[in-house]
């Protein structure tokens, strides 16, 4: 197989660049927070290492807090 291509002129590498710089610069205010959001959907949990704590597991489910670990690969709660 053969392809052949033609390169792009000097005016078009100008003007990709300078299409990618406005799409950079229009992203610049959102790429530089750092984190993410998460939002809470019923009956999904959302876990979290304890700051205070960092042997503990937080588990937010449905508006309620527990505090606990994972053991074998599930959820255990454990006595405050």
């Amino acid at each position: 197989m053969t392809v052949k291509v033609v390169p792009a002129s000097r005016a078009e590498e100008k003007r990709n660049v300078k299409a990618g710089q406005a799409a950079l610069a229009r992203a610049k205010s959102v790429i530089v927070v750092p984190g993410v959001t998460i939002g809470a959907a019923r009956g999904v949990p959302l876990f979290h290492v304890d700051p205070d704590r960092p042997d503990r597991i937080v588990r937010i489910l449905n508006e309620k807090t527990d505090i606990g670990r994972f053991v074998n690969g599930k959820f255990k709660k454990s006595a405050l």
